[in-house]
């Protein structure tokens, strides 16, 4: 099997194997973690989070605890936080209530302990949702069972009523506290199946480079890169004052540009190059003596308005000869 045939079948093999695997940990992810708004599983709580959204409510998913920080005026709404929670933050959330936060708080697997609410008055109830008064704020307590995709699914109840307490509260932002379940920014809602698959995809490129080398795409000789790491900035400014309609900034930043390639070329200095580039070019009896000079006379004496269509045609066609007398000057260098 010739050398390039090798090389399509690993890569296929790998495409195929990478992209098994793809599939496979997507099809097990489940969508994502219960009681967050990034699963849209059957426990997750996406399609309260999305409705929202739809009806134009400024939902954000929230990454920062709720502290002397927090706005004052938005909206938190915390589904079935997990332990670690209570242990360190739950009484900062009930502070920023009690400073004139207003909360929406829905948790089964085990209940607020009453000590944290002993301050509060239940000042209205609505089904299993109650409301208390908690010093200058307000706290919403409920299950969390109603508000998951399964139950919304079926009775858009629990919903309606999460929306009246929205509106009569008119927060800022309404933010999903996604912290309480580790979460600490945007990429930790990927799942960890799509991270490890990430993590593939970048090995993969990497044992895929390794293995190509330099042979990777087009080589570039190492002359070329020099002049391009030097020389780059001139010609992009050049192009900038050929766009703006300064042809001639543009001619004399390519032009000088082509004068110190020379200098380099003919070891010399720039200023020397300048000033006696035609001697230089039949000393070292260079083609095309007669393109350099109609280019000398260009870069002097002619006046280029980009902005009219015959004159910038002219221009283009000085740039091309520029570019084509650069290229004789380097050829020419690889032989001395």
């Amino acid at each position: 099997m010739k050398s390039k045939n090798k090389i399509r079948l690993i890569i296929g093999c790998a495409v195929l194997f990478f992209l098994s695997l793809f599939i496979r940990n997507l099809a097990d992810s489940d969508a994502g973690p219960d009681y967050t708004v990034f699963s849209a599983g059957q426990r997750g709580a996406s399609l309260l989070f999305d409705t929202l959204r739809q009806l134009r409510y400024p939902v954000y998913a929230g990454y920062t605890p709720i502290d002397e920080n927090a706005g004052i005026n938005d909206v938190y709404i915390l589904i079935e936080p997990d332990e670690t929670f209570f242990r360190a933050e739950v009484y900062d959330a009930l502070n920023w209530v009690r400073r004139g936060g207003c909360m929406i708080f829905l948790e089964d697997r085990f209940r607020l302990p009453e000590g944290y609410l002993r301050d509060a008055k239940a000042a209205a109830s609505y089904e299993d949702f109650t409301v208390y008064q908690l010093g200058l704020g307000e706290i919403v307590i409920a299950g969390s069972e109603r508000i998951l995709n399964e139950r919304l699914m079926n009775d858009s109840a629990a919903g309606q009523i999460v929306a009246g307490f929205l509106n009569s509260w008119g927060g800022n932002r309404i933010y999903f506290g996604e912290y309480i379940h580790g979460y600490r920014n945007a990429r930790d809602q990927w799942p960890a199946s799509l991270r490890i698959f990430a993590l593939q995809i970048a090995l993969a490129a990497a044992a895929l480079i390794w293995f190509l080398g330099k042979r990777l795409g087009r080589p570039i000789p190492y002359y070329e890169e020099i002049e391009r790491d030097e020389n780059e900035y001139c010609k992009a400014l050049a192009n900038l004052y050929r766009v703006a309609g300064q042809g001639n900034a543009a001619l004399d930043g390519y032009y000088q540009d082509f004068v110190r390639k020379c200098a380099r070329a003919f070891h010399v200095d720039a200023r020397y190059a300048e000033e006696n580039l035609t001697a230089l070019w039949r000393e070292n009896k260079l083609p095309h003596p007669e393109r350099l000079a109609e280019i000398q006379n260009a870069a002097q004496a002619e006046r280029f308005n980009t902005r009219r269509s015959f004159q910038k045609k002219q221009l283009l066609r000085r740039l091309r000869d520029i570019q084509e007398m650069e290229t004789i000057v380097r050829r020419s260098s690889l032989w001395r």
